[in-house]
C-alpha cells in the first residue's frame, strides 16, 4: 500500500485581500427615505451594518446622505443622496 498526503493547507486570506477594503460600491438614491428603505431592506436581507448609522456627511464633494453595510458576501456597499 502507498503512504497517503495530508492535502496541502491553506493560509486564511489577508485582510488586504477581503471585499470592499478600500473600495465601496455606490448607489444613488433619489432621497433619504429611499436611502433608508434601501438600507433597512439590505439588514433585512443578511447585509451587516457597517461605519456610522446612515446620516449627513460632509466630504470634498459636498455633504451627502450615506447609508452604508455590507452584502452577505462582504462588499461593502452605500446608497447615497446629496444634500
Amino acid at each position: 500500500a502507498s503512504p497517503q498526503r495530508a492535502a496541502p493547507r491553506q493560509a486564511p486570506p489577508s485582510p488586504r485581500f477581503r471585499h470592499g477594503n478600500g473600495s465601496t460600491i455606490g448607489f444613488a438614491a433619489a432621497t433619504t427615505e429611499a436611502a433608508d428603505a434601501w438600507h433597512a431592506a439590505g439588514l433585512a436581507s443578511g447585509g451587516v451594518t457597517c461605519e456610522e448609522p446612515p446620516g449627513v456627511r460632509e466630504g470634498g464633494m459636498g455633504p451627502l446622505y450615506l447609508a452604508y453595510l455590507r452584502d452577505p458576501s462582504g462588499n461593502k456597499i452605500c446608497a447615497l443622496v446629496r444634500v
